[in-house]
């Protein structure tokens, strides 16, 4: 098996050049987890919307989010080799969403996480994280994947942006883009 990295510093400078002043990203630490958690919860609160509506998912998200969370950063750090994650912020500073990925695995490039807060999304700062993300994956020729559920709206943007579902049948859905060829301009 090889084993590679996607470099932080590469992914927060390709975020920077598609973002310009309107967003930046920093590696995530130890201070921001009750923050992530709220992410989390708010993010899991808008996806069982969703589904059961939204009285319903006030209280299922009030009963799980706290326990779900806590269960998810355990297996981040067992079974994620080389698990980093960045804090996505507004140029006022003000976190807004995280984007998280692992170490490479046989030329593979796998995104844990990308979540936005709902009221944050004005700007298309996580799209302008992804497009980054396949700016330094692609330079690195790596085929990316990532699991998204059928009916998170996300999956249109993924779609656009050249992943295809490789098992209609998965829940949730894997997805997968392969390296495309960079302009000569962006090598470097």
């Amino acid at each position: 098996m090889t084993v590679q990295s996607v470099p932080a510093t590469a992914l927060i400078d390709a975020f920077a050049a598609r973002a310009g002043t309107a967003f930046a990203a920093r590696l995530a630490g130890p201070a921001d987890l009750d923050w992530l958690q709220s992410l989390f919860t708010e993010c899991m609160r808008e996806s069982h919307a969703r589904i059961v509506g939204p009285e319903i998912a006030d209280r299922v998200t009030a009963m799980l989010a706290s326990q779900q969370f806590a269960l998810r950063r355990r297996a981040f750090a067992s079974d994620y080799p080389g698990f980093t994650e960045l804090i996505l912020l507004r140029a006022d500073g003000l976190m807004i969403g995280a984007f998280c990925w692992m170490a490479v695995l046989d030329g593979n490039a796998h995104i844990v996480d990308i979540a936005v807060l709902p009221d944050q999304r004005v700007g298309s700062p996580g799209r302008l994280m992804l497009q980054a993300w396949l700016d330094v994956t692609d330079r690195q020729g790596l085929t990316t994947s990532l699991y998204v559920e059928p009916t998170n709206p996300a999956r249109l943007t993924y779609e656009r942006l050249g992943y295809g579902v490789t098992d209609p049948a998965a829940m949730p859905l894997h997805m997968t883009r392969s390296a495309q060829p960079c302009p000569p301009c962006q090598l470097g």
